[in-house]
């Protein structure tokens, strides 16, 4: 089964002109997200947003996504190089070329738990909106493809992923992929360069030859030493 992503595509291609260059980014400011996220008084503070996100409160503006996003970095459960336990069993569905009725069931136990494990398992949040969708739950996955999207826009927003300085930043490596496989790039090559991912594309009909990632848990090592 290819990725599927059910979500509105067109807005975040909208962050790009006809050349595949960002229209606008900001890099994050991981001093002031670790500063605003353990402030309980602050619009920011970790655990009243991360609450939001794990009920998919679609009210969640572009700011707090991109707080989520990199504050999770500072979090005591954060594992840079995370694997899901439901993986294996997961990868029997996407390799269907169709889901049965009996396994909607069992994907969204499934996806749920990894992403209990991980909120940020952009992956199979992906696959449970698909999945909902197929159930007829349309109301269901529209919120959790929105917040989907949330994300993917907030890494999105803050490089063009044209040179390494200016590279996406990305808390996971698999974030990587998950961007690759929404604009159907097939990866030629990749490399660890400094701080960044480096990945060159095949011939795509964007004309886009290569993006780089930068890797939050690198740029911000000493940071991350003191988790909140």
């Amino acid at each position: 089964m290819r990725f599927l992503f059910i979500s509105l595509v067109l807005s975040i291609l909208s962050l790009f002109d006809i050349n595949g260059q960002m229209l606008s980014f900001q890099k994050p400011d991981y001093k002031l997200i670790q500063s605003e996220i353990s402030n309980k008084t602050s619009n920011y503070y970790y655990p009243k947003l991360l609450n939001r996100l794990k009920k998919y409160d679609n009210s969640l503006t572009e700011k707090e996504y991109t707080y989520l996003y990199y504050g999770y970095i500072f979090q005591k459960e954060y594992n840079p190089f995370w694997n899901s336990t439901q993986m294996n069993e997961l990868k029997e569905y996407y390799q269907k070329s169709k889901l049965e009725k009996d396994d909607l069931d069992r994907v969204i136990f499934l996806a749920k738990k990894s992403i209990e494990d991980f909120p940020f398992d952009l992956r199979q949040m992906n696959f449970l909106a698909y999945t909902y969708h197929l159930k007829g739950d349309d109301e269901t996955a529209m919120k959790i493809a929105n917040t989907f999207q949330g994300l993917v826009n907030a890494i999105m927003s803050t490089g063009d992923g044209q040179t390494c300085d200016n590279g996406f930043h990305v808390i996971y490596a698999g974030h990587e992929y998950v961007l690759m496989n929404i604009f159907h790039f097939n990866i030629s090559n990749q490399s660890l360069t400094g701080d960044c991912d480096y990945i060159s594309l095949d011939k795509n009909s964007e004309n886009i030859n290569e993006l780089y990632f930068k890797l939050s848990y690198i740029v911000n090592k000493d940071l991350f030493k003191h988790k909140i």
